[in-house]
C-alpha cells in the first residue's frame, strides 16, 4: 500500500480499504519508514551513494524522508550527498536537532580559484587566451557563469561580456528564430522539464523540432522528453515576455492539461488569472485528498482562497480547508477556517454545516461546551431542512460528549437518535458510526454484553460497505468488553487481531489500546512475562504521542505486573508515578482503580482506608464502568489483607449490585471469591465454595485469583 503511494500508483480492492482506514499521519510515516526499508535492503546488497539536488526548492515533506534516510545512513553502508543554496537552505539548526548523533558533514563550496577556473576552460574548445582571461575575470569564480560564458558567442575578445548568468541566457534567446524563441516561451510556461508533445501544442507548431534549444545548451534530453539546462535558464525565459503573453500561453497550457491532469491544469489557470481558477482548484484539492496527499490539496485549496474574496465559492473552499485541516490533526485552524465559513454563509443549510464544523473541532480541542450550543442551532436547521445525515452527525457530536462527561445514559440516547437518523439518511458511514457510539455508551454502564453486540453490528455494517476506518478505531473493544464475559485467552486473541491490523495500517493509537489492554489480560492470566512486552511497547507509544492519561494506565498495569513478580517496592514506585500524573491530568479518568490499588499495596489498615475512600468517593461522583469494576475488584482484596470481612463482603455485593442488570463472569468470580475468603476470615470457610469459586476462575483463566483460594484450601484441610 505504501510503495503504491510512493510511486503513485492507485490502491486496489482491500488495500484501498486498508489506506483509508490510516489517518493523514500515519500515512506519511508508512511513506517514511518504507523508504528507508527499501534503502537498508538494497544496501545490505551493496553500498549505497543517494544524491538529491537543490534541496532549496524541496517541499516540506521531503526533509521527513531525509531525516529518515540520514538516520538510517549512520547504521548501513549508505553515503548521501546532498545540494542546496546558501539562500533557503532548510537543512538548519532545528533539522539538524532531529538527525541526533547520525553523523552530517557541511561543505561550503565558495568561488573557483584560479588554477581552478583555468582548468574549466580547458575542457572548451577554440577559447583563445584573451577571451578565457575576460570571462574568468567576470565570473568572480562562479562555474555556472564561467562555462555560460564560455559558451556565449557575445563574449568576443572580452570586451562586452554580459553581467550575469541571466544576461548571457538573454542574449542567446536573441539569436534565436522566431519559431524557436516561441518555442522556448512555451517550454518555460511548463516548467523545468517538459515533453515535446505539449511543447508543440503550446507554441502551435505540430512539426517543431528543439535542434536548436539543444545546440546553444539551452535544453537537454532528460527522461521521456527534455528539461532546462539550468533552473536559472527557465526563470530568464520565462520573465523575458511581456505579462499578456505568459498568460496567453498559460491559457494554452491549462487547455492542454484539462482533461490530462487537475492539479496542472489548475495551477495554469491561476498563473492565467483566469477567472475559471478557483473552482479548478477546488477540484484538483479535492482529487489530491482523494488520493491521500492531503497537504498537496490543503495548498491547492488555498491558492483558489487567494483568488476570491467573497460569494458562495468561497464557502465551499472554506470549507473544504476545515476539513482538510482537520484530518492533518490542527483543529484550532480548522476552528478558524469554519468561522470565517459561517460569516459569509448565505444559507441556513450552509449555516448548519459550519455549526457542525465548529462543533466538532471545538470537541477536538476539548473545548465541549461552545460546541453544544451551536449544536442546537444545527439542529433546529437540519429538522427543518429534513438534513437526516447532518442530524445523525449532531447527535454522535453530542453523544460523543456526554461520554466523556460520564453521562452514560444521555450517551446511550444520543447515539440512538443518530442511529434513527442515519438510517433515515441511508448512510451506512453514520450508521456504523452510531452503532460504535451505542457500544460505547453500553461500555460506560458496564452492559458488556450488549456493548459487544453493538460493536459487532458496527463491524458487520463496515465490512458490508468498506467503512474500514471506522471499524479500526474500536478493533480492540470486543477484547476488550469480551474479557468480562468469557475466557481470557479469547479476548487475547482479538486483541492480537486488533493489533495486527493496526500495525498494518500505522494506527498508533489502537495498537497502544491493543497492547495495553492485552499486557492486563496476561496480568489476570498470571502470565507475568507475556505481559511485560506488549505493556512496555503501549507505554512508548504513549510517551512518544504525549498521552500522559493512557501512560498512567500503562504504569498502573506494569505496577499491577511487578506486584504480580512479588516485587512489591517497585509496584509501589511505579503506583506512585502513575498517581502522580492522575493528579495533574485528572483524577477522575481512572482514580477508582489508582487509589484500590493503592489501598491492596497499602501496609497498614489506617493507609489502607484512605486510599479507599478516595477511590469510593470517586465512584460515588460517577464513573466508568472499568473504573467502578476494578475498584470494587482491588477493595476486595485490599480488605481481605488488613483482615476486614465485612468491609470485603460490601464491596463484593456492591460488584454485584453493579452488574445486577447484565450479570458478568468476571464480576461474578470476584464477588463469589471475596464472599468465600471473608468466610474463612471468620473460620468459616466451605470447602466447597472455595472448589467451585476455583474452578470457575480456572474456566474463565483469571489465575490470578486462584493462589488465595488454594491457600485458603489448604487451611481447611
Amino acid at each position: 500500500m505504501l510503495l503504491n503511494d510512493l510511486l503513485n500508483l492507485p490502491q486496489a480492492g482491500e488495500q484501498r480499504a486498508l489506506y483509508e482506514a490510516m489517518d493523514n499521519d500515519q500515512r506519511k510515516r508508512g511513506r517514511v519508514e518504507t523508504l528507508i526499508a527499501l534503502v537498508k535492503g538494497l544496501s545490505a546488497r551493496a553500498p549505497l551513494l543517494l544524491r538529491l539536488e537543490d534541496l532549496h526548492w524541496a517541499a516540506p515533506a521531503l526533509l521527513d524522508y531525509l531525516t529518515g534516510l540520514v538516520i538510517a545512513a549512520a547504521d548501513h553502508p549508505v553515503l548521501l550527498l546532498l545540494t542546496s543554496r546558501l539562500q533557503a537552505d532548510p537543512l538548519g539548526p532545528n533539522w539538524r536537532a532531529g538527525i541526533g548523533a547520525a553523523p552530517f558533514q557541511t561543505m561550503d563550496l565558495g568561488p573557483l580559484s584560479s588554477d581552478e577556473a583555468r582548468d574549466l576552460v580547458f575542457d572548451f574548445e577554440g577559447v583563445d587566451g584573451a577571451r578565457a582571461a575576460a570571462c574568468i575575470a567576470r565570473s568572480g569564480g562562479n562555474p555556472l557563469f564561467l562555462e555560460q560564458l564560455l559558451r556565449s558567442p557575445d563574449a568576443g575578445d572580452g570586451q562586452a561580456i554580459p553581467g550575469s548568468v541571466q544576461s548571457v541566457v538573454q542574449s542567446r534567446i536573441d539569436g534565436l528564430s522566431g519559431a524557436d524563441r516561441t518555442a522556448l516561451q512555451a517550454a518555460s510556461v511548463l516548467g523545468q522539464r517538459f515533453a515535446l508533445d505539449a511543447l508543440r501544442f503550446i507554441a502551435g507548431d505540430a512539426a517543431y523540432e528543439p535542434d536548436n534549444l539543444l545546440r546553444y545548451d539551452l535544453v537537454r534530453r532528460s527522461e521521456g522528453g527534455y528539461q532546462f539546462s539550468h533552473a536559472l535558464f527557465r526563470d530568464a525565459v520565462h520573465s523575458s515576455f511581456l505579462k499578456g503573453r505568459r498568460q496567453e500561453l498559460h491559457l494554452r497550457a491549462a487547455d492542454w492539461y484539462q482533461d490530462r491532469d487537475v492539479v496542472l491544469y489548475a495551477q495554469h489557470l491561476g498563473e492565467a488569472e483566469s477567472d475559471r481558477a478557483p473552482l479548478a482548484y477546488q477540484r484538483a484539492a479535492r482529487a489530491e485528498a482523494a488520493a491521500y496527499r492531503v497537504e498537496s490539496a490543503l495548498a491547492l485549496v488555498e491558492r483558489g482562497l487567494a483568488l476570491l474574496s467573497a460569494g458562495a465559492d468561497r464557502y465551499d473552499l472554506l470549507a473544504h480547508r476545515a476539513d482538510l485541516l482537520r484530518e492533518l490533526g490542527r483543529p484550532a485552524d480548522g476552528l478558524e477556517a469554519w468561522e470565517e465559513a459561517l460569516a459569509l454563509a448565505e444559507t441556513d443549510r450552509q449555516r448548519c454545516l459550519a455549526w457542525i464544523g465548529i462543533a466538532a473541532a471545538d470537541r477536538l480541542m476539548g473545548r465541549g461546551d461552545r460546541g453544544l450550543n451551536v449544536l442546537d442551532q444545527a439542529e433546529a436547521v437540519a429538522r427543518a431542512e429534513g438534513m437526516e445525515k447532518e442530524l445523525a452527525e449532531i447527535f454522535c457530536n453530542r453523544g460523543a460528549a456526554a461520554f466523556i462527561s460520564g453521562k452514560f445514559e444521555q450517551c446511550l440516547e444520543f447515539h440512538h437518535q443518530a442511529l434513527s437518523h442515519a438510517r433515515a439518511a441511508g448512510s451506512y458511514e453514520w450508521e456504523a458510526a452510531a452503532l460504535g457510539g451505542v457500544a460505547d455508551a453500553e461500555y460506560g454502564r458496564g452492559r458488556m454484553r450488549n456493548a459487544l453486540d453493538n460493536f459487532e453490528s458496527s463491524f458487520a455494517l463496515c465490512r458490508a460497505h468498506d467503512l474500514l476506518h471506522i471499524e479500526v478505531r474500536n478493533s480492540f473493544m470486543p477484547g476488550v468488553t469480551g474479557r468480562y464475559i468469557e475466557a481470557q485467552d479469547a479476548a487475547i486473541a482479538k486483541l492480537q487481531s486488533a493489533a495486527e491490523l493496526s500495525d498494518r495500517i500505522h494506527n498508533v493509537r489502537v495498537a497502544m489500546m491493543a497492547r495495553m489492554i492485552m499486557g492486563e489480560i496476561y496480568i489476570d492470566m498470571a502470565d507475568f512475562n507475556a505481559a511485560e512486552v506488549p505493556l512496555r511497547e503501549a507505554l512508548a507509544i504513549a510517551r512518544s504521542l504525549g498521552n500522559r492519561r493512557i501512560e498512567l494506565y500503562v504504569l498502573y498495569e506494569q505496577a499491577r505486573n511487578a506486584h504480580g513478580r512479588g516485587q512489591h517496592g517497585e509496584a509501589s514506585e511505579i503506583l506512585a508515578k502513575a498517581i502522580a500524573i492522575g493528579r495533574d491530568t485528572g483524577i477522575h479518568f481512572h482514580g477508582p482503580r489508582l487509589f484500590a490499588l493503592q489501598a491492596r499495596f497499602a501496609d497498614d489498615a489506617a493507609a489502607c482506608h484512605e486510599a479507599l475512600a478516595e477511590g469510593e468517593a470517586l465512584v460515588r461522583d460517577g464513573a466508568n464502568a472499568h473504573n467502578v469494576l476494578w475498584f470494587y475488584r482491588d477493595a476486595i482484596d485490599a480488605c481481605l489483607k488488613i483482615g476486614d470481612a465485612d468491609e470485603a463482603r460490601r464491596h463484593a455485593d456492591a460488584l454485584i449490585t453493579f452488574t445486577a442488570e447484565e450479570a458478568l463472569p468476571w464480576a461474578d468470580f470476584f464477588a463469589a471469591r471475596g464472599q468465600a475468603l471473608a468466610d474463612c476470615l471468620e473460620g468459616r470457610g466451605d470447602d466447597e465454595m472455595l472448589a467451585r469459586v476455583y474452578a470457575q476462575g480456572r474456566d474463565l483463566g483469571l489465575l490470578i485469583g486462584l493462589p488465595d483460594i488454594e491457600t485458603a484450601q489448604a487451611k481447611l484441610q
